[in-house]
């Protein structure tokens, strides 16, 4: 937006500091003071700033740069109106000056009016210098009003434009998964790299897609073709990775997260993975030790200590083991698997007391964590979305089958789906457990309560 400094910038800065000593007056134009200006803003010495900024006006109170400056300072100053009056005015007297366009909008977006910004940046499509900056910005100013589909537009004319703009390219797939969307991905990154076949960025994406959508045989091609197209793209190398490791392909994905350390700074995550998978081989002594090395890279990896825990664990040394494990809880003491881990160590050495202390730390988080899960649940019953609701649920069943809002819950969603007998069990175990919480029943699934449906409820209740 401002020129570049100078060795002649550098003689007037110090010409302008050497005046501000004396106090002495000396004459600079316009665009020695928009760079002395914009460089005090950049070094954040804003106050040094608005003297420079006082001293241009004196000087030259009508130079159009100079009073866009002085918008700059009042948003910065937070003065938003008077910036938006001052941005008004220029505007009015440079209709197609694309800074104040620019700055114009920035304003916008920060009050969130975000369709005037919407209305300013689209209007600079038309003669902008650098259309790609403009539909990026755009494309934010999309994603702030939840507008994913002309995010996606944007996103796309800037890799169009330039097809390096791995940013852009992200922000594509971005919005295509958060409208879920995969298979349009897959197709928009296919044509992509039919045109840019070495895009290692574009290889790697898709192969992220693919594992999402389950097909791994694709998604570890698609790993493969980023490695030919860099074969220093370290996160091709650990995608792939995780991805053998899931299929239990360990010494494959050993080798590849090796290979992570040895093109990057080695990391915790790096070590400890190479160690699950070599617990997984049933080579303990190498998992072992390449714990500790995650350890010796981030003590405060818990997982690590972890993994120590079932390390000492298989090998009934169980001392060491609860060692371990109050390593990881002092890192993370919300970890229900931390405490049942502390519980079965601590009922194995006889420690019935601790053992006790574990068991109420671990119920006290599972009865957190089920009031976390149901609002997320609620939220999606209240949608109409039972499918969703009940994979939720059956997902975490194992974990709070003894709670009767999970029960109710379940009761409301099976009746209506019309799997009366599957509701009238639930029904029946979540009045068991505890019946002052119908009301979760009767606020959530207010339908099941009309006479008719009440009526099939209460028939399959007696039938039962």
């Amino acid at each position: 937006m401002f020129p570049q400094y100078s060795e002649e910038f550098d003689y007037s800065l110090k010409k302008f500091e050497s005046m501000l000593k004396t106090d002495e007056t000396k004459f600079f134009d316009a665009d020695e003071f928009e760079q002395i200006i914009s460089y005090y803003v950049d070094e954040s010495k804003f106050n040094l700033a608005k003297k420079a900024l006082k001293v241009a006006l004196e000087q030259h109170p009508n130079a159009f740069s100079i009073l866009l400056m002085k918008a700059e300072i009042l948003i910065i100053d937070e003065n938003n109106e008077s910036a938006m009056d001052l941005l008004n005015e220029l505007d009015h007297l440079e209709p197609q000056n694309e800074e104040v366009k620019l700055m114009r909008a920035n304003l916008f977006s920060k009050l969130n009016q975000h369709d005037e910004s919407i209305k300013l940046l689209e209007e600079l499509t038309d003669y902008c210098s650098d259309p790609t900056e403009i539909y990026s910005l755009l494309g934010v100013e999309y994603l702030l009003v939840d507008d994913y589909e002309n995010a996606n537009a944007c996103y796309k004319k800037c890799v169009e434009i330039d097809p390096k703009d791995y940013t852009a390219l992200y922000n594509v797939v971005f919005c295509y998964d958060f409208m879920d969307q995969l298979d349009e991905a897959v197709t928009y990154l296919l044509d992509f790299i039919e045109k840019e076949p070495y895009s290692e960025i574009a290889w790697h994406q898709l192969g992220n897609i693919y594992k999402d959508l389950g097909e791994e045989d694709k998604a570890l091609e698609a790993y493969e073709f980023a490695l030919i197209s860099d074969e220093y793209f370290v996160g091709a190398y650990l995608e792939k990775a995780k991805l053998l490791e899931q299929n239990k392909r360990y010494k494959e994905a050993i080798e590849n997260y090796q290979i992570t350390i040895q093109l990057d700074d080695p990391t915790a995550f790096s070590y400890h993975r190479i160690g699950k998978c070599f617990e997984a081989l049933g080579n303990y002594a190498n998992a072992t030790q390449w714990y500790k090395k995650a350890l010796h890279e981030d003590p405060m990896f818990d997982k690590a200590w972890m993994s120590m825990t079932q390390i000492y664990l298989k090998k009934g040394k169980l001392q060491k083991a609860l060692h371990f494990i109050n390593k990881a809880i002092s890192l993370d003491e919300e970890n229900t698997t931390y405490w049942e881990n502390y519980t079965q160590i601590q009922r194995k050495l006889g420690n019935h007391s601790e053992a006790e202390y574990g068991i109420q730390r671990t119920e006290a988080l599972l009865d957190d964590q089920a009031e976390y899960l149901l609002a997320d649940i609620d939220e999606i019953i209240f949608a109409e979305d039972y499918h969703e609701a009940l994979l939720m649920l059956e997902d975490t069943y194992d974990f709070f089958e003894h709670s009767s809002e999970i029960h109710y819950r379940l009761a409301g969603i099976y009746f209506m789906q019309s799997k009366i007998e599957k509701s009238v069990y639930h029904l029946q175990l979540a009045h068991d457990i505890n019946p002052e919480k119908v009301e979760v029943f009767e606020t959530l699934f207010p339908a099941i309560f009309s006479p008719e449906n009440f009526r099939l409820l209460m028939d399959a209740f007696e039938e039962k």
